[in-house]
């Protein structure tokens, strides 16, 4: 029997680089780009709420990135149509930090909060530091924390636990 594909929360970080891959056309996709091309085929399903979408469209409309408009327009609507629909008993964030940055807590409390089994990051050590709170919170959840190369390397060992 076939696990279904895991449920994922991937930080800004890895999206932004997915999509700076794949409208640079190399021809051998890095991480993250291939990450992305994991969403688009079905091979995991990501969790993203309205803020951090919100926040997602301001870092790619950067001008030094250089995304054209219809590249970033077309991610963000994939993305929204993809995206695991929120629990009907979503939380609210505790009113403690979780990590030493506010928009690493909104990433953290979006994967703890929609149940994701992964957090995919390029920031792994800002969330190594977690507060008490958050490091209990993610024990309790079963939440990996994980690179964009070590969570390749799992989907692509079978997704064995």
């Amino acid at each position: 029997m076939t696990r279904p594909a895991p449920i994922v929360c991937l930080d800004l970080n890895v999206l932004v680089a997915g999509l700076l891959d794949q409208v640079s056309r190399r021809p051998s996709p890095g991480p993250p780009r291939q990450i992305v091309q994991g969403v688009w085929s079905g091979r995991c399903r990501p969790v993203m709420d309205d803020a951090m979408l919100d926040r997602l469209g301001d870092v790619l409309a950067r001008p030094h990135l250089r995304i054209p408009a219809d590249a970033r327009a077309n991610f963000l609507a994939a993305l929204t149509l993809l995206r695991e629909p929120a629990p009907p008993d979503l939380l609210p964030p505790p009113p403690a930090a979780l990590t030493s940055d506010p928009e690493d807590d909104a990433v953290l409390w979006c994967a703890l909060a929609h149940g994701a089994e992964w957090l995919v990051t390029g920031n792994t050590r800002h969330l190594a530091a977690l507060t008490p709170l958050a490091a209990q919170l993610v024990r309790d959840a079963h939440l990996r924390i994980a690179t964009p190369r070590d969570f390749l390397a799992y989907q692509e060992a079978g997704g064995a636990r």
